[in-house]
């Protein structure tokens, strides 16, 4: 952008474009960011527990049951199952486990085809896959919207906009409509054929080619989508704490029956 500015002579107005850009892709990011820190801990703090409890509280209580000679519950018996397991095989099941994961996470950092893969499964989770959608949908326009009106041409825009969406499926989408455009076709020809790309979108951008105010119309659908994760952003965060207490409540719930069910039996038959 800096470049083209310099080219054109607006480097001022580039520049403003640029940071504007940059504070509002923050902001979106830092609220994606911070929905997910209160059900990560959450979710992390229950796993450390109950592993320490699989590990050393467990064993002990296994020992009294056992000379006991009573039929245990199936919920007793899964819990000294996995007891047994996590104190045999724990540190060998984390390592693999961590391994898999590192293994992926390069697989997917470097090569395309595993990116590609990824990228395509996250559009299709529930819920979440609609939300990713307007995520991507919201800083292609923003970007395209920004580039354009800083004076670079559509089919530059294009490129900077394929390499800042941040998702390989739609950085394709956008490549292919870039070639379609120096070919002389029409972004929205290549959007109408992707059902990853909104209806909404591709019509607004149908709408802003026939007009030629694409900058102006793109820079409306940016703002609708913000506003639209945000919403959604808050509905979640709403929505988690009372799912993550009925969840782990129903954990705690087990994990209680499963041990006082047969010291309860143990007490009564002495």
């Amino acid at each position: 952008m800096i470049k083209s500015g310099e080219l054109s002579g607006r480097l001022e107005e580039s520049l403003t474009y640029l940071a504007e850009y940059i504070n509002r892709q923050y902001l979106l990011n830092s609220k994606a960011k911070g929905a997910m820190i209160y059900p990560a801990f959450i979710v992390v703090t229950f796993i450390l527990v109950g592993t320490a409890m699989l590990i050393w509280v467990i064993p002990s209580l296994t020992a009294v049951l056992s000379e006991s000679g009573q039929q245990l519950p199936w919920a007793t018996r899964m819990l000294i199952g996995a007891s047994n397991f996590m104190k045999n095989w724990g540190i060998i099941f984390f390592g693999i486990l961590g391994a898999g994961l590192y293994f992926i996470h390069i697989s997917i950092k470097k090569s395309p085809e595993w990116r590609l893969v990824y990228d395509g499964f996250k559009l299709r989770l529930p819920i979440f896959g609609e939300l990713l959608k307007k995520i991507y949908l919201a800083r292609f326009s923003e970007t395209l919207s920004t580039l354009s009106a800083a004076g670079i041409s559509i089919s530059q825009s294009l490129e900077i906009a394929a390499d800042v969406v941040g998702n390989a499926v739609y950085r394709n989408i956008i490549l292919e409509a870039n070639e379609a455009v120096r070919k002389g076709g029409a972004i929205s020809a290549v959007f109408f054929r992707h059902s990853e790309i909104l209806p909404m979108v591709s019509q607004m951008v149908s709408i802003g080619e026939q007009t030629g105010k694409l900058d102006t119309i793109l820079k409306q659908v940016a703002v609708f989508f913000t506003e639209e994760v945000n919403k959604a952003f808050d509905n979640i965060v709403n929505l988690i704490e009372p799912i993550m207490i009925v969840v782990l409540g129903a954990g705690v719930g087990i994990l209680v029956a499963a041990i006082l069910v047969p010291i309860y039996n143990l007490v009564n038959a002495f």
